[in-house]
């Protein structure tokens, strides 16, 4: 009775312009997340898998937005022009299970969450997670507002890897983020000791957090990370992304003994000509020593702060940058004190 009740409200909706206000439940216990519920809509319906949907909604036949489906995050269907989604605050307290794994669990569930790490908390993180299209996930370290001061860290000590012309490549991706969707890291302590020497394919996802597609945005701040593996990079595609920084520290890790450079921001080769890209927003980053930012004419860097040396030790900051101060050379745009 139930598809029946969803193929009428869906035939009718998408051959119409009349709005419904009537709200139907495709969620099955507790257990059917939005994209599933997506596709049952798509299903129940006889549809086409040419119709536009993304991990949210529905697109009207017509392309009118004014006649689209929602789910919510309870699974069920919204039928409006415009659906508010609410964010959805957790903590989570169990470091035995793999933080990706619980993030992914809330990502299928949820589209706009904030997680809350718990103060002196010590966390695993080797699976990899999609921010899926038009979701925003958001991790923030507690008991502190202070970067010197994190008591949360995050460890990442597996390689994954893909065989590619016979040959084993390693994988480090922790996160990607697809089409305009969010990943927001605040007050944590990142500490990734793979320290792996074999070959990686440049094809997509080749730093710990990574990009893929139009309006993708990752932001680390006021976090602390130590790495043998790049921190951050635009992924393979066609897509145009945004990185940013602020009050951010990025060190290579003690035990990297592999590679001479690690980047703040790399890009991938991408699996579509190199197209893709993106801009870069730094507001006071501190790099350490053999950590660079990766010069490469498909991403800009926008500096409104400023770029410190670790203090001692010779600490580096790419020479071709000709970085003095806040100033930027070579063409780059700079935004703030730029003289």
């Amino acid at each position: 009775m139930k598809n029946l009740v969803i193929i009428l409200m869906i035939t009718g909706l998408l051959l119409s312009n009349t709005v419904i206000a009537n709200d139907i439940d495709v969620n099955q216990d507790g257990q059917t997340g939005i994209p599933e519920a997506i596709y049952s809509l798509k299903v129940a319906a006889g549809m086409s898998e040419s119709v536009p949907s993304n991990r949210h909604s529905l697109d009207a036949a017509d392309g009118d937005p004014k006649d689209a489906l929602y789910v919510d995050n309870d699974g069920k269907i919204i039928i409006k022009n415009k659906l508010e989604i609410k964010r959805y605050d957790v903590t989570l307290t169990n470091t035995e299970i793999d933080l990706g794994k619980q993030l992914q669990d809330l990502l299928r569930k949820y589209q706009n969450i904030r997680v809350q790490l718990p103060e002196n908390s010590t966390w695993t993180w080797n699976q990899t997670i999609s921010v899926y299209e038009d979701h925003t996930l958001q991790i923030w370290g507690t008991g502190t507002t202070d970067v010197n001061t994190i008591s949360v860290t995050i460890n990442m000590t597996e390689q994954k890897y893909r065989v590619v012309g016979g040959i084993e490549n390693r994988y480090p991706a922790r996160a990607q983020v697809f089409k305009n969707g969010h990943l927001y890291i605040r007050l944590v302590h990142v500490v990734e000791t793979i320290n792996d020497d074999r070959p990686i394919n440049r094809e997509k996802h080749t730093a710990l957090f990574s990009t893929y597609d139009d309006g993708a945005r990752i932001d680390f701040l006021f976090s602390k990370a130590w790495t043998t593996e790049n921190l951050c990079c635009f992924g393979g595609g066609r897509g145009f992304g945004r990185i940013s920084f602020g009050h951010t520290y990025h060190y290579m890790n003690d035990s990297c003994t592999v590679r001479d450079t690690v980047y703040s921001v790399s890009t991938d080769n991408g699996w579509d000509f190199d197209s893709q890209g993106g801009i870069v927003s730094n507001h006071l980053i501190t790099q350490g020593k053999a950590v660079e930012f990766q010069r490469d004419p498909k991403i800009k860097y926008l500096y409104g702060g400023v770029i410190s040396e670790l203090p001692g030790d010779g600490a580096y900051v790419d020479a071709p940058l000709h970085i003095q101060g806040n100033i930027l050379s070579e063409g780059d745009i700079c935004i703030g004190k730029c003289d």
